[in-house]
């Protein structure tokens, strides 16, 4: 393992001094001030842990402009039945599972479905269940308003961000965050910098921590 690195997940290192505006300060993955009080942060916030049934953390980083395309990937630590990745807006409870409201959208990773405002916005993913170890990757277009799941790399059938084939309907709001949520065990890290991510960007996307 490298210096500098738990589990070989790179930690956030602050690059600026302060009056110095030619680098950028890369924050924490997951927000402390928006995260369940059941949710544990660990490995420089860039890990959750649930303790309890459907808990969420999510970014400290926002998409306000309401065009651009940004990507983040979510690796899979431990999955049970609660375990969610996809995005949310400014009015999300953290104290619930991610889609449980028009307010977020969420891929269950235990059987590739994403649900949003409790299963009405219900859709097939085309990708099959995740397991421990497995790679999440969320693509977010804010011009069109769409999400993308992708697995390990690979996007699931009829599901193209490249072509706004397919897709899931963003949750509304001005600022539109990463979130995760987990029940009880279940674990994840979220990797919001390219230099973090297992998989190439999806052409025509930017690393969401830029």
């Amino acid at each position: 393992m490298r210096v500098g690195s738990i589990s070989g997940v790179r930690r956030q290192r602050k690059a600026q001094k302060l009056g110095d505006s030619s680098v950028i300060v890369q924050l924490p993955a997951f927000d402390p001030a928006n995260t369940s009080t059941l949710v544990t942060l660990s490995e420089n916030n860039v890990r959750m842990t649930s303790s309890a049934t459907d808990r969420a953390s999510r970014s400290v980083q926002s998409k306000s402009a309401i065009s651009g395309n940004s990507y983040f990937e979510v690796q899979l630590v431990a999955v049970n039945t609660g375990s969610l990745i996809g995005v949310c807006n400014a009015l999300a409870s953290m104290e619930d599972w991610i889609g449980s409201t028009d307010r977020s959208l969420g891929l269950n990773a235990s059987n590739g479905t994403a649900y949003t405002a409790a299963g009405s916005g219900t859709g097939d993913s085309g990708l099959t269940a995740a397991v421990a170890g497995d790679v999440i990757g969320v693509c977010l277009n804010r011009s069109s308003g769409k999400v993308w799941f992708s697995k390990n790399g690979s996007f699931g059938s009829g599901q193209n961000p490249l072509t706004d084939t397919g897709g899931f309907s963003s949750p509304g709001g001005a600022d539109i965050y990463a979130a995760v949520s987990n029940s009880a065990g279940g674990s994840a890290r979220l990797r919001t910098f390219a230099s973090q991510f297992t998989f190439p960007i999806p052409s025509g996307y930017a690393a969401w921590g830029t």
